[in-house]
């Protein structure tokens, strides 16, 4: 959202950010004074029913941030309503703010999503279930959050004379949707209504760091969260190793970097321009390291942590470029994975051919593209 809040006001327009977490906000955008508002919460009234595991899909998923509490959701609803009357923007961009897209139906201000796919549910129902294989109870409780969800949606919509959602998916209109992310990582698989614009990048490195090693050695890049489950396991087979490894970990713990001394630990995010060229894969949790790492052709081995990168890890698999680490993986186990990534041919070939699809997209000039639309 920088890079777009950085072009539109270079093209000559008032950008005004409403944002849920300020103190982060302002120590991303600090240098940028860009206003900042304090973005309306959806606070829970009527706790639903315990439920455990992750979220079936996006429908459940709302269910679960509050869109099962009618009284909540009218609530929320209603403050960004007031919040949008008193700038009365003439575009609403948003990423993962449902509520405020909702609040913006109602008074009737266009709306550009753009964002990662994860984010935005496909303009069809009823809704894909994240899992792969589910009994008939699970889908007939998935179409049930659904159907639950998109009736408290609608009694808002029905408070201020608007017309109903017939599906919830209609809340997301596909003409409205840019996805910063590839086909190729939707975890709902291709669209074929929505638009793919590709990753778009803004952030600043905040340290450059080298290989050690430019000979012919094996050089691995990691970007793990320490609170991932396969995270230590993970550790322990990359320090086992004969290569070289830089690893970025935010919050590692200060035991860690003697633990595995042959990991060259850093707490800040690096110059991946200068580290990912030379380097013969990548073991990351994220989605954005994980988009780069594809766009020059290196497989990756994914982490995942967050139900997010669950989903996109399984998209990523298929592709061929990529293994998934699951929470209850052997140090053994995640060794051998390493060692085929390294050592068979077909996932760096499947890396190269996704990279060679994209050679010619200029993805850092999205934001304007985007912006010029």
């Amino acid at each position: 959202m920088l890079a777009m809040a950085r072009a539109y006001r270079a093209a000559g327009h008032e950008v005004v950010l409403a944002v849920s977490d300020l103190n982060a906000a302002r120590f991303f955008f600090s240098g940028d004074d860009f206003p900042l508002l304090q973005a309306p919460v959806l606070r829970i009234t009527q706790h639903p029913a315990a439920h455990q595991g992750a979220a079936l899909n996006f429908a459940d998923l709302l269910w679960r941030l509050g869109y099962a509490d009618p009284v909540a959701l009218a609530a929320a609803t209603e403050a960004w309503v007031a919040l949008l009357a008193q700038i009365d923007p003439t575009l609403l961009v948003y990423v993962n703010a449902p509520t405020a897209v909702l609040a913006a139906r109602v008074r009737c201000t266009p709306t550009l999503f753009v964002g990662g796919a994860f984010d935005v549910p496909p303009t069809l129902t009823p809704l894909p279930i994240f899992r792969e294989a589910v009994d008939p109870s699970v889908q007939e409780l998935a179409m049930l959050r659904e159907a639950e969800v998109t009736e408290n949606i609608n009694s808002i919509l029905s408070r201020f004379q608007q017309p109903a959602l017939k599906f919830l998916g209609e809340l997301f209109p596909a003409e409205q949707v840019r996805l910063t992310t590839l086909p190729e990582l939707d975890p709902f698989g291709s669209r074929l209504q929505e638009q793919y614009v590709g990753p778009i990048f803004a952030l600043p490195a905040f340290h450059r760091a080298g290989w050690k090693n430019t000979g012919a050695g094996t050089r691995i890049f990691a970007y793990l969260h320490p609170q991932a489950p396969a995270c230590e396991s993970v550790l322990q087979a990359l320090n086992s190793l004969e290569a070289e490894i830089l690893c970025v970990m935010p919050g590692c713990p200060p035991q860690w970097p003697a633990s595995f001394d042959r990991i060259a630990f850093y707490a800040q995010p690096l110059e991946l321009a200068f580290l990912l060229p030379r380097a013969r894969l990548v073991i990351t949790s994220g989605v954005a390291t994980t988009t780069t790492s594809l766009l020059i052709g290196l497989p990756v081995l994914s982490v995942p942590r967050t139900l997010e990168q669950h989903v996109v890890a399984h998209a990523l698999a298929q592709t061929g470029a990529a293994k998934t680490v699951e929470g209850g993986a052997s140090v053994e186990s995640i060794a051998r994975d390493i060692g085929e990534l390294l050592e068979v041919p077909n996932y760096r070939q499947a890396a190269v051919q996704i990279a060679m699809k994209y050679m010619v997209v200029k993805f850092e000039n999205n934001a304007q593209l985007l912006v010029g639309e």
